[in-house]
C-alpha cells in the first residue's frame, strides 16, 4: 500500500496533506509514500516537492513510492 502526500494543502494552510505528525506515523510503520502536487494550474506542478523530499529525508523516510516509466 502507499500514501501520498499532498502539496496542494501547502500552498493552502501551510503544511502537506495529511500533517507530518501522521507522515511519520506512517514512516514508522513503514509505509510507501509519494508525493503529488494536485495541481489545477501548470504554474503549480511540483510545487513544494523539494521542501517535502527534504523533509522527509529528515524525517527518515526510506520507502518510497514510484511509478515506472
Amino acid at each position: 500500500m502507499a500514501c501520498e502526500i499532498n502539496t496542494n494543502g501547502i500552498r493552502r494552510i501551510g503544511r502537506p496533506y495529511p500533517d507530518w505528525w501522521l507522515v511519520q506515523a506512517m514512516i514508522e510503520k513503514n509505509i510507501s509514500l509519494l508525493i503529488s502536487d494536485d495541481a489545477h494550474y501548470a504554474t503549480d506542478i511540483g510545487s513544494h516537492f523539494t521542501d517535502v523530499e527534504a523533509k522527509l529525508s529528515q524525517m527518515g523516510c526510506k520507502n518510497r513510492f514510484c511509478f515506472n516509466k
